[in-house]
C-alpha cells in the first residue's frame, strides 16, 4: 500500500497520541507534531520499512527518504510519501513494536488481498489492468521496464497521462535517472522511452501544442 495512505490513515484515525498510545476522540493538535516526528524518525531509521512500489526493494536509505528527517508536515513531506510503498505485514510489525493494534481498515486491506511482505499477490490475468508495456513485444525487455517505471512514477505523482503538467516531463526524467539507474543509464534513456510513449499516443503534455512549439495548433510530432 502507499506509504502516504498508511501515514495519513493513521493520523486521521488518531492511532497515536503524544505517548504513542491509542487515543479517542481524534488527535489533539499538540500531539500531531509528536506523531509526525515519530513516524518520520521511524521511516528514516528503517524501523518502518519503506519500499519502491514497482519491485518492492527496500529503500529507506535513499536520499529522498533520508530527507524526511528535516521535512515539515504538509506538502513537502507528502510529495515524498506518495512515491513509496509499504508491505502490510511490515506495517503490522511496526505497529506491534509501538504497542498499537492494527486498525480495522488496515486489517481489511490485508483480507482483500493486497501484497504482503512474504506473499506476493496472485495475479488473475482475466482481471489484470493493462499496462503501457503491453503495447510492446516481449523481446523489448528494457523498454518494457522503462514503460512500467514511467507509468508508475506518473501515477505516484498524480500526473494525467494525456495532460502532463508543464515541467512534469523533466521532473519524471530526473526521478527515473536518479531512482532507477539500472534502466535509465544514460542521458538519452528517458528521452527515447518518452518519445516512444508519445508515438504510441500514451502520453501528452498539458499544453501539447505549445510544448511542440506549435501554438497555432497544427499537428506536429513531439
Amino acid at each position: 500500500m502507499s506509504l502516504f495512505a498508511l501515514v495519513n490513515g493513521l493520523h486521521a484515525e488518531a492511532m497515536f497520541d503524544s505517548t504513542l498510545s491509542v487515543t479517542l476522540g481524534g488527535m489533539l493538535p499538540s500531539a500531531e507534531d509528536s506523531y509526525f516526528s515519530t513516524v518520520m524518525t521511524d521511516i528514516v531509521s528503517g524501523r518502518l520499512i519503506v519500499r519502491e512500489p514497482l519491485n518492492f526493494l527496500r529503500c529507506n536509505s535513499v536520499p529522498e527518504i533520508q530527507s524526511l528527517a528535516g521535512a515539515r508536515q504538509g506538502l513537502e513531506s507528502m510529495a515524498i510519501l506518495v512515491r513509496f510503498a509499504v508491505k502490510l505485514s511490515e506495517a503490522r510489525e511496526w505497529l506491534d513494536w509501538h504497542g498499537v493494534e492494527m486498525p480495522d481498515w488496515l486489517e481489511g486491506a490485508i483480507r482483500v488481498g493486497e501484497v504482503r511482505a512474504d506473499q506476493p499477490a496472485a495475479v488473475n490475468t482475466s482481471e489484470r489492468q493493462p499496462r503501457w508495456s503491453d503495447r510492446l513485444s516481449k523481446s523489448k525487455v528494457k523498454l518494457r521496464h522503462q514503460f512500467d517505471i514511467i507509468e508508475s512514477e506518473m501515477a505516484a505523482k498524480g500526473y494525467p497521462a494525456l495532460a502532463v503538467p508543464r515541467g512534469g516531463v523533466a521532473d519524471l526524467g530526473r526521478i527515473c535517472k536518479e531512482d532507477h539507474p539500472d534502466y535509465f543509464d544514460s542521458d538519452s534513456s528517458f528521452k527515447n522511452a518518452w518519445k516512444e510513449l508519445n508515438r504510441l499516443g500514451l502520453v501528452r503534455v498539458g499544453n501539447y501544442d505549445a510544448f511542440c512549439g506549435n501554438p497555432d495548433g497544427r499537428n506536429k510530432s513531439l
